[in-house]
């Protein structure tokens, strides 16, 4: 991505607000989510990978897609894979600055020893694209497969 689409994505992530829903009784849901972050659909039938930190105090769980907002149920957690943080104070005395965005990656072979102690989902794992592709179909992959999560 370019650095005028990763800055659009971040103005928008920070503007978001889940829209208010109808209920099953035809009421209007009011429930605001106590947390949110990112996800990726790593199986064609909708295992998703997220960060510990993101779902550790979730009640509910909910996925702002493409297709729109649907429920989610956690079905494996694991506080070691991800459980780094920036210290801002120790970012700030070494470089003057406050940290804003700072993101981490999972090691893969951390991540894929974790996904194969959930029973089925190792073998339902999408299989790599290593022939060369466009950029274009790289990022269009990768939002189709990416989604906010809320956590309530």
């Amino acid at each position: 991505m370019t650095p005028e689409q990763v800055a659009e994505a971040q103005k928008l992530a920070r503007e978001f607000k889940p829209h208010m829903e109808l209920g099953s009784n035809n009421s209007v849901s009011t429930e605001n989510p106590t947390a949110s972050g990112t996800g990726f659909f790593i199986t064609d039938d909708g295992y998703l990978i997220s960060n510990y930190h993101v779902v550790k105090d979730a009640t509910k769980v909910r996925l702002l897609t493409g297709a729109g907002l649907i429920d989610a149920k956690v079905v494996q957690v694991d506080a070691a894979i991800v459980s780094a943080k920036l210290d801002a104070s120790v970012a700030l005395a070494a470089s003057g600055a406050l940290p804003e965005n700072v993101n981490y990656a999972v090691k893969s072979s951390f991540l894929l020893s974790f996904l194969e102690s959930v029973p089925d989902v190792s073998a339902k794992l999408k299989a790599p694209i290593s022939a060369d592709r466009k950029f274009e179909d790289v990022v269009k992959s990768a939002q189709d497969a990416a989604v906010l999560v809320l956590v309530y």
